[in-house]
C-alpha cells in the first residue's frame, strides 16, 4: 500500500489522536468504535499510524475501566495485547510501547518474571524520555515485591534520572506518593545528588529519605 493510500485509510486515527493530544473533545463512543477496528492490526509499519492506534486502543482501556464494565474492559485489554506486539514487531526499540506492553500484562495477570523483563526493555529503550519514564513509575508505583526485585537496575535508573535531570516541579509529581518499597531507592540515589540540587527538592518539598 502506497504512503497515501495509507494516509487515507488511516488519517481518521492521526486526526482522533491528535485531537486527544491536544486535550479536544472526542466522544467515549466514537474512541470505542475505532478502538475496535483495531482487532486487526494497521497493515503497516508507520510509526505515526501505529503511535495513534495504540493512543486511541489505549484510551479505550480507560473508559472501560471507568465504566465499571469488567467484561468489556477485558475485552480491551486483549484486543490491545496484540496491538502493541504487533506495533513492537515494527519499533522495537519504543520504550513507550514496552512499557504500554507491561500494563497491559499486568493487567490480565502476567507473571512478575514478565513484568520485570518487560520494565527493563522500556528503561533500556527509553532511558531518559520524561512521558515513558511516568509510565513506568506508574508500574513500579503498583506491581509486586517480586517485581521491584528482579527489575532493580532499571527501577534505580529511573529515580536517577528523576532526581538528577527531571525539572523540580516534573519530579515532584514523579515520586509524589511512593510506595514503602520504593522510597529507600530514591533515598539511597539521592545520597550522591549535588548540595544545590538536594536544596531545590527540598524547599519544593519532595522528600528524599
Amino acid at each position: 500500500m502506497g504512503d497515501l493510500a495509507t494516509t487515507a485509510r488511516y488519517g481518521s486515527y492521526l486526526a482522533i489522536d491528535s485531537l486527544l493530544a491536544n486535550d479536544k473533545p472526542v466522544s467515549a463512543q466514537v474512541i470505542a468504535d475505532y478502538a475496535q477496528r483495531l482487532s486487526k492490526s494497521p497493515q503497516t509499519c508507520r510509526t505515526d499510524i501505529l503511535n495513534s492506534a495504540v493512543d486511541i486502543a489505549m484510551r479505550n482501556v480507560e473508559q472501560e475501566t471507568a465504566s465499571f464494565d469488567r467484561t468489556a474492559w477485558i475485552a480491551s485489554l486483549r484486543s490491545l495485547e496484540p496491538l502493541l506486539r504487533d506495533s513492537l514487531a515494527c519499533m522495537p526499540t519504543n520504550g513507550l510501547l514496552w512499557a504500554r506492553l507491561a500494563v497491559v500484562r499486568w493487567l490480565l495477570g502476567g507473571t512478575a518474571e514478565e513484568q520485570a523483563s518487560l520494565l527493563t526493555m522500556s528503561q533500556a529503550y527509553a532511558p531518559s524520555e520524561l512521558r515513558v519514564i511516568r509510565s513506568r513509575m506508574v508500574q513500579w508505583r503498583r506491581v509486586s515485591p517480586k517485581v521491584l526485585e528482579l527489575a532493580e537496575r532499571a527501577l534505580r535508573s529511573d529515580v536517577r534520572t528523576i532526581l538528577n535531570y527531571a525539572e523540580v516541579s516534573a519530579a515532584k509529581r514523579l515520586l509524589a506518593d511512593l510506595p514503602p518499597l520504593v522510597k529507600p531507592f530514591v533515598a539511597e540515589e539521592a545520597l550522591v545528588l549535588p548540595q544545590e540540587r538536594r536544596t531545590a527538592f527540598v524547599q519544593a518539598g519532595i522528600p528524599l529519605d
